[in-house]
């Protein structure tokens, strides 16, 4: 932020100037008396907020690039078709992120986000796999659009509830082919927290997620903890939990991990290659862990560029029948495949909020 130096000095020294020249009215104020005046309420009631000192920048909107490089996808042997093991040149595709305040009051703060994420698999040479799993990957873009609000509440200057509730719709779809909403999946967080001071924020809760690939219920545990001017914590376990590094209020660095997850539902499964029992019913469980790096830096004012560097790890990538509760039994899945952990990128520019 430029430092409106001019605007300062005149702020600073405009009252001397002006208490320096003659009162000709200073006898009229002489039997002033200030407490001849009630007050016109009680004492304000103070709420805690959102953030500690320090935290990184929050996306208003931000537009990313993300490509994981080289690996092999191997497709377990399904309905005659034999187990086959594809290379894969890359995994990329864009993503959008918004979350826009709605709400916005001492005692209450509502916040509306919807994104955009896509997984195109490229193959290379455009083959036709006997095994169905691969080629409908081969064909078809991954996609997910996911709505939510998360709600923080601050009870008192030291208490707070948050809150998020989405709908997510995740499957092989096209625009032009539209998946039904009744496959709608729906993740659901609360918490309880306390923020001591300015530079931490705790709390404890439990949530409906789907970030293991299949539908889980998992405590949840948020820490954001500034250290000094430059080291500070950014944990929302077990989602994300970053160490980060500020050089100074335009760029900052982090180190840490992040678990990306949902279930697809596969529309474009071939059917010759499902039993009638689950046909129409197929959903790839998918759930990767991210080691990362990244660096962050203000290019003008609230426009800010990121850079991501770091290891894929896939958790889960088979494929099940319907939504059910799974916990995490690893058991039984309609085709259990395995796909290889590869490096990645990632680069976006945002906008931030003030």
């Amino acid at each position: 932020m430029k430092k409106n130096y001019p605007i300062l000095f005149v702020l600073l020294f405009l009252p001397a100037l002006l208490f320096a020249q003659v009162d000709e009215t200073e006898d009229e104020f002489e039997d002033f008396d200030i407490s001849a005046y009630e007050e016109a309420g009680g004492p304000v009631k103070v709420f805690c907020n959102n953030k500690v000192a320090g935290q990184s920048p929050t996306q208003l909107i931000s537009i990313a690039y993300d490509v994981q490089l080289n690996s092999e996808l191997t497709a377990s042997a399904v309905a005659g078709a034999p187990e086959n093991t594809a290379p894969i040149n890359s995994i990329s595709g864009y993503r959008i992120v918004s979350n826009f305040p709605i709400l916005s009051r001492n005692n209450i703060l509502i916040n509306f986000g919807l994104n955009y994420m896509q997984s195109t698999f490229n193959y290379g040479e455009d083959p036709i796999y006997e095994n169905p799993f691969l080629q409908n990957l081969n064909d078809h873009t991954l996609r997910s659009i996911n709505a939510n609000f998360t709600i923080f509440k601050p009870l008192n200057e030291k208490n707070f509830l948050l809150a998020q509730v989405a709908a997510e719709l995740n499957g092989d779809y096209s625009f032009s082919n539209f998946q039904s909403l009744q496959h709608t999946r729906f993740p659901i967080a609360l918490m309880y927290g306390w923020k001591n001071n300015d530079r931490t924020m705790f709390g404890i809760g439990a949530s409906r997620t789907y970030l293991g690939g299949a539908l889980n219920y998992l405590p949840v545990i948020y820490y954001f903890k500034t250290f000094n001017d430059k080291w500070g914590l950014e944990a929302l376990a077990p989602a994300r939990a970053f160490l980060r590094y500020r050089f100074n209020s335009q760029s900052l660095m982090t180190l840490g991990y992040q678990i990306e997850g949902a279930t697809y539902r596969l529309n474009n499964f071939p059917t010759y290659a499902l039993p009638e029992v689950v046909e129409d019913n197929i959903e790839l469980r998918r759930s990767e862990l991210r080691f990362r790096l990244s660096y962050d830096r203000s290019l003008k004012d609230f426009i800010w560029f990121s850079f991501q560097a770091g290891y894929r790890v896939n958790w889960l990538f088979s494929v099940d029948q319907g939504e059910f509760f799974r916990g995490f039994d690893d058991s039984d899945f309609f085709m259990e495949n395995e796909l290889t952990n590869p490096l990645f990128f990632q680069f976006s520019i945002s906008l931030v909020s003030p």
